[in-house]
Protein backbone atom coordinates (compact mmCIF):
# COMPACT_ATOMS: atom_id res chain seq x y z
CA UNK A 1 0.00 0.00 0.00
CA UNK A 2 2.77 2.42 0.95
CA UNK A 3 4.64 1.77 -2.30
CA UNK A 4 1.45 2.31 -4.27
CA UNK A 5 0.93 5.72 -2.66
CA UNK A 6 4.53 6.69 -3.45
CA UNK A 7 4.09 5.66 -7.07
CA UNK A 8 0.77 7.47 -7.16
CA UNK A 9 2.48 10.72 -6.11
CA UNK A 10 5.12 10.21 -8.81
CA UNK A 11 2.62 9.48 -11.56
CA UNK A 12 0.34 12.31 -10.45
CA UNK A 13 3.10 14.87 -10.82
CA UNK A 14 4.03 13.47 -14.21
CA UNK A 15 0.37 13.57 -15.24
CA UNK A 16 0.13 17.21 -14.23
CA UNK A 17 3.16 17.90 -16.42
CA UNK A 18 1.02 16.95 -19.42
CA UNK A 19 -1.50 19.66 -18.51
CA UNK A 20 1.20 22.33 -18.71
CA UNK A 21 2.24 22.65 -15.07
CA UNK A 22 5.86 21.65 -14.50
CA UNK A 23 6.29 19.46 -11.40
CA UNK A 24 9.04 16.99 -10.67
CA UNK A 25 8.21 13.38 -9.92
CA UNK A 26 11.55 12.91 -8.14
CA UNK A 27 10.80 15.79 -5.77
CA UNK A 28 7.36 14.32 -5.15
CA UNK A 29 8.96 11.00 -4.16
CA UNK A 30 11.47 12.79 -1.94
CA UNK A 31 8.75 14.75 -0.12
CA UNK A 32 6.62 11.62 0.24
CA UNK A 33 9.58 9.66 1.66
CA UNK A 34 10.40 12.39 4.18
CA UNK A 35 6.80 12.63 5.38
CA UNK A 36 6.38 8.85 5.49
CA UNK A 37 9.72 8.47 7.30
CA UNK A 38 8.67 10.84 10.06
CA UNK A 39 5.33 9.09 10.39
CA UNK A 40 6.86 5.61 10.53
CA UNK A 41 9.67 6.55 12.94
CA UNK A 42 7.28 7.44 15.74
CA UNK A 43 5.25 4.25 15.22
CA UNK A 44 8.21 1.86 15.50
CA UNK A 45 9.19 -0.07 18.58
CA UNK A 46 12.59 0.66 20.19
CA UNK A 47 13.99 -2.59 18.78
CA UNK A 48 12.80 -1.69 15.28
CA UNK A 49 14.35 1.80 15.58
CA UNK A 50 17.71 0.25 16.50
CA UNK A 51 17.43 -2.25 13.65
CA UNK A 52 16.55 0.44 11.13
CA UNK A 53 19.45 2.61 12.28
CA UNK A 54 21.96 -0.24 11.95
CA UNK A 55 20.56 -1.34 8.59
CA UNK A 56 20.64 2.16 7.11
CA UNK A 57 24.19 2.69 8.37
CA UNK A 58 25.24 -0.64 6.82
CA UNK A 59 23.61 0.20 3.49
CA UNK A 60 25.24 3.65 3.46
CA UNK A 61 28.71 2.24 4.11
CA UNK A 62 28.16 -0.46 1.48
CA UNK A 63 27.08 2.12 -1.10
CA UNK A 64 30.08 4.31 -0.25
CA UNK A 65 32.45 1.35 -0.63
CA UNK A 66 30.86 0.47 -3.97
CA UNK A 67 31.30 4.03 -5.25
CA UNK A 68 34.95 4.14 -4.20
CA UNK A 69 35.59 0.70 -5.71
CA UNK A 70 33.97 1.78 -8.98
CA UNK A 71 36.00 4.99 -9.10
CA UNK A 72 39.20 3.06 -8.40
CA UNK A 73 38.49 0.46 -11.05
CA UNK A 74 37.48 3.03 -13.64
CA UNK A 75 40.66 5.01 -12.99
CA UNK A 76 42.74 1.87 -13.38
CA UNK A 77 41.08 0.98 -16.70
CA UNK A 78 41.18 4.53 -18.09
CA UNK A 79 44.98 4.85 -17.82
CA UNK A 80 46.25 1.32 -18.45
CA UNK A 81 50.02 1.79 -18.59
CA UNK A 82 50.72 5.28 -17.27
CA UNK A 83 51.36 5.93 -13.59
CA UNK A 84 52.68 9.32 -12.56
CA UNK A 85 54.05 9.05 -9.06
CA UNK A 86 54.56 12.82 -8.99
CA UNK A 87 50.88 13.33 -9.70
CA UNK A 88 49.90 10.78 -7.05
CA UNK A 89 52.21 12.44 -4.51
CA UNK A 90 50.79 15.91 -5.19
CA UNK A 91 47.24 14.60 -4.95
CA UNK A 92 47.98 12.94 -1.61
CA UNK A 93 49.52 16.19 -0.34
CA UNK A 94 46.49 18.19 -1.47
CA UNK A 95 44.06 15.69 0.07
CA UNK A 96 45.90 15.54 3.41
CA UNK A 97 46.34 19.33 3.50
CA UNK A 98 42.67 19.89 2.73
CA UNK A 99 41.69 17.41 5.40
CA UNK A 100 43.84 19.16 8.03
CA UNK A 101 42.51 22.59 7.04
CA UNK A 102 38.91 21.30 7.09
CA UNK A 103 39.27 19.73 10.54
CA UNK A 104 40.94 22.81 12.00
CA UNK A 105 38.34 25.14 10.46
CA UNK A 106 35.47 22.99 11.73
CA UNK A 107 37.01 22.79 15.21
CA UNK A 108 37.42 26.55 15.52
CA UNK A 109 34.00 27.25 13.98
CA UNK A 110 32.34 25.03 16.59
CA UNK A 111 34.49 26.54 19.29
CA UNK A 112 33.26 30.04 18.32
CA UNK A 113 29.63 28.90 18.29
CA UNK A 114 29.64 27.03 21.60
CA UNK A 115 31.60 29.14 24.05
CA UNK A 116 30.79 28.80 27.73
Amino acid sequence: MITAVGLLSYFTTNGIKILGVEMSGIIALLVYAIIQGHYNWYNLSPQAKATVGITIEFLGKTAEAAVYAYIGLSLYTSIPGFWSFTFIGWQMLIICGGRVIGVIFTFYAFRLCFRK
